[in-house]
């Protein structure tokens, strides 16, 4: 459904079918923004997951992050560069604290870098969304890195009336019932129509962490721990860092 189909059912339900008594489109789009922005951060959907890549600069310890991307929800960052770091390899995510404390620790070293921790964002100078959080980068890259990560993004807010929730279609009914409790509390002040729609909200919940939580049937579950890491000896160190050029 897109935004004006969803605005259609929040009034069908409170009973505002052939004229708006009570509530614009306005107060109703905020609504289903709250709704969307409330049942995304309910669980880590699958949906959500993304990917993204860059480039690192030379002798600059600073790396930005995408833009509308949970800052609690980034997962891993990967750098590699295929003529000194063949095999990659994953940056460990440290507090700012402890990240500060690294950064004078290698002060006076370049290198691959080993640690990040997120340092600042622009709201200091811009003071308006869309956030941008930039990483610190421990040691400063000796070398333009490729770095790769995988997160879980922000969804956009509804504004325009084809705008469509990043939702999928069959959990999208939570944000009209969502919507329409908020609504029955803000200016009616109806709390059993509101504990009605917000049942309804919850049970679509509970019904979309069931059918995205379960396994399927051709996953392999070991319970109580992950993959094997396999662990590089000293030769398979050296190794990571010859080029695929070298050699006949």
């Amino acid at each position: 459904m897109d935004l004006e189909e969803l605005i259609v059912e929040v009034r069908e339900r409170i009973g505002e079918v052939t004229e708006a008594d009570f509530f614009t489109d306005a107060e109703v789009t905020r609504a289903l923004n709250e709704g969307l922005r409330r049942f995304s951060n309910e669980e880590r959907w699958p949906w959500l997951f993304t990917e993204f890549s860059g480039t690192t600069t030379i002798d600059d310890e600073n790396f930005d992050l995408p833009e509308n991307i949970a800052l609690n929800r980034v997962f891993g960052l990967n750098i590699m560069d295929d003529l000194t770091l063949a095999g990659g390899q994953m940056l460990e995510r440290v507090q700012p604290m402890e990240g500060f404390r690294l950064k004078h620790q290698y002060r006076n070293y370049d290198g691959v870098p080993r640690w990040y921790y997120v340092s600042h964002t622009n709201l200091d100078t811009t003071a308006e969304p869309p956030v941008i959080y930039t990483a610190k980068l421990i040691p400063v890259p000796d070398l333009e890195y490729e770095v790769t990560g995988i997160y879980m993004f922000v969804p956009p807010a509804l504004s325009g009336t084809s705008d469509e929730p990043a939702l999928p279609e069959e959990y999208q009914d939570a944000l009209p019932a969502y919507a329409a409790g908020i609504l029955f509390l803000k200016e009616l002040q109806i709390s059993q129509k509101a504990g009605e729609q917000f049942a309804l909200y919850n049970a679509i919940l509970a019904n979309a962490v069931k059918e995205t939580k379960q396994f399927d049937a051709d996953e392999v579950v070991a319970w109580g721990r992950s993959k094997p890491v396999r662990r590089m000896g000293f030769g398979e160190s050296i190794l990571s860092r010859i080029p695929s050029t070298l050699g006949p």
